[in-house]
C-alpha cells in the first residue's frame, strides 16, 4: 500500500518527502557513535585492568567483556601467573576501580592428571577456543574429573558459546584412562 500511495502521489504531482531518509541517516549516525564510544570505553577498561596488580600479582593478559547494554559497565578478566581474576569494571563518572575486589580462580598445579586431560583432542579444541582457559581437577571415587572452561564467560552465562569440557579418568595400573568425555553448555551444567 505505501508503494501504491507513493506512485499515486508522484503521478498527481505531490512533492517527494525526504523525512524518511533523514531519519535513517540520524539512526545510522547514532549507531556509529554508540559503537565508537563502546570501542573507546572498551579500550579504556582493558587499559585499566592491565595497569593494576591483583592481590600482589601482575597481570599477564586482560580482557573486558560487555556486562550490559551500558557502555560504562564491563566484566573484567585478568590472567596472572597462578590465577584468573574476575571483577566488575565501571567507567561511569564517580565510580572507583578497586582491583582488590576481584574474585581469584586459582590455576591448578601441574600434575599428570592435568597433562593427560590437556593432551586429549577435546581439550585441544577447547584450548584453541578459550581466551582464558581454566582447568579444574576433582578426585572422585574411581579416579579424577578434569573440567575445562573459558573464564571470559561468567559461570552463570547461559549462552551457547559458554561451554564446559568434562572428562572422567580412571586409574588403571598406574595409567590414566579416559572413561568418558562430554561437552556441556552452560545451561545444562550440574
Amino acid at each position: 500500500m505505501p508503494m501504491l500511495f507513493n506512485l499515486i502521489g508522484e503521478e498527481i504531482g505531490e512533492r517527494k518527502r525526504r523525512g524518511g531518509q533523514r531519519s535513517a541517516i540520524a539512526a545510522l549516525v547514532l549507531v556509529v557513535v554508540y559503537i565508537g564510544a563502546r570501542g573507546f570505553l572498551h579500550s579504556r577498561a582493558v587499559g585499566l585492568l592491565e595497569s593494576r596488580d591483583y592481590h600482589g600479582r601482575a597481570p599477564l593478559n586482560a580482557g573486558a567483556f560487555p556486562h550490559s547494554f551500558s557502555p560504562f559497565e564491563w566484566r573484567g578478566v585478568v590472567s596472572t601467573d597462578n590465577t584468573i581474576e574476575e571483577l566488575e569494571v565501571s567507567l561511569a563518572p564517580g565510580r572507583e576501580f578497586d582491583p582488590e575486589r576481584s574474585f581469584p580462580n586459582y590455576k591448578p598445579e601441574d600434575s599428570r592428571v592435568l597433562q593427560a586431560g590437556q593432551r586429549t583432542a577435546a581439550a585441544q579444541f577447547v584450548l584453541r577456543y578459550a581466551r582464558f582457559p581454566l582447568a579444574n581437577i576433582v578426585r572422585v571415587d574411581e579416579g579424577y574429573r578434569f573440567e575445562l572452561r573459558d573464564v571470559r564467560f561468567a559461570i552463570s552465562d547461559e549462552s551457547p558459546a559458554n561451554i564446559l569440557l568434562r572428562i572422567q579418568m580412571r586409574e588403571v595400573n598406574q595409567m590414566l584412562q579416559i572413561a568418558s568425555r562430554e561437552f556441556l553448555f552452560a545451561s545444562s551444567r550440574n
